[in-house]
């Protein structure tokens, strides 16, 4: 699947332009001409990166950040702007932007600025992924350990219970190991910090 991009931009010619050179550049490109146009572009549709115009008609481009970012979180941002500053930048970053183009941009360099973003987006979807697969598995560890603290009070209690539960104890504490060396070997892998 080609990666998605939105252009936000009041002016059709930008637009038009990244449109054209973006989709030449093997990616899937939509727009949007003003702020609620580009949140409803979002709400509907998953973007590996967004190119904002920071000045677009009356609206706050950094609010539009913020915005964007709050609905989809993965979505690498890059501001666009004609009036850079370093203040400017730092709003932009504090807003959540991956980067920051200035206006005019080369087109050689934007490529590159977009293709860095997109690899962003994906890694930051891929990492969200293995977190919550390992969010699950600890779940479903922490319960077994649960039911297995509960066995052995039962054979405690009931000795006539015990052969049976054996049986079952042995197969939780096999899958708990299992699991438990799945979960160090994908945190390995993903070099993600226990927690």
């Amino acid at each position: 699947m080609r990666p998605r991009i939105l252009v936000v931009d009041d002016e059709l010619f930008i637009r038009e332009l990244l449109e054209e050179f973006l989709n030449q550049s093997g990616y899937s490109v939509a727009t949007a001409a003003e702020s609620h146009e580009a949140i409803r572009k979002v709400q509907l549709d998953e973007y590996d990166a967004v190119l904002v115009d920071l000045r677009i008609g009356e609206s706050n481009g950094f609010d539009l950040l913020h915005n964007i970012r709050l609905l989809s979180p993965d979505s690498a941002i890059l501001p666009m702007t004609g009036y850079p500053s370093v203040e400017t930048a730092r709003t932009a970053i504090r807003c959540g932007a991956f980067d920051y183009v200035v206006k005019p941009f080369k087109l050689g360099e934007l490529a590159e600025t977009v293709e860095a973003a997109v690899a962003e987006c994906r890694r930051r979807y891929e990492t969200r992924q293995v977190k919550e697969r390992l969010t699950e598995l600890e779940a479903k560890i922490a319960a077994m350990n649960v039911r297995e603290s509960k066995k052995k009070l039962t054979l405690k209690h009931s000795p006539e219970v015990a052969i049976s539960s054996t049986d079952t104890a042995v197969s939780a504490a096999s899958e708990a190991d299992s699991l438990g060396s799945r979960l160090t070997r994908i945190r390995r892998n993903q070099s993600i910090p226990a927690e």
